[in-house]
């Protein structure tokens, strides 16, 4: 099997830093994530509810999820001109689609209080 193109960074928590430049590592980000979505889990439900009824209210939702893209698309960009990422991801449409998963997996686990192990959920993640 060829090898890819890119380097294979870890996180810090698992060895190694994947840049001088990271503040934090993966895990710490989305698990920082979680603690945040689970004080509002409630209010989530209650927003994902709102935004299937009122059209108003769901046009508003992908502003936020917009300006989340950008940002994480240009940390994207930054970790693909390091080697740490794939150069072939489209860097805008890989943060919609990261935002997107992990919004989703947020919600099933603390939202709709699926029975998951919280620690094999962050290193799925983290290792995608």
């Amino acid at each position: 099997m060829p090898q890819p193109r890119y380097r294979r960074g870890r996180c810090r928590d698992y060895g190694e830093t994947r840049s001088a430049s990271s503040s934090r590592t993966c895990p710490s980000i989305f698990r920082v994530y979680l603690e945040a979505y689970q004080r509002n889990a409630k209010l989530m439900l209650l927003l994902e509810q709102v935004a299937t009824i009122d059209p108003a209210f769901r046009a508003l939702r992908p502003l936020h999820s917009e300006a989340l893209a950008e940002r994480s698309a240009r940390r994207i960009e930054s970790l693909q001109q390091q080697g740490y990422a794939d150069p072939g991801l489209e860097p805008t449409m890989t943060a919609r689609a990261l935002s997107i998963l992990i919004s989703r997996l947020a919600y099933y686990f603390l939202a709709l209080e699926f029975n998951w192990d919280t620690e094999v959920l962050v290193g799925a993640v983290t290792q995608i």
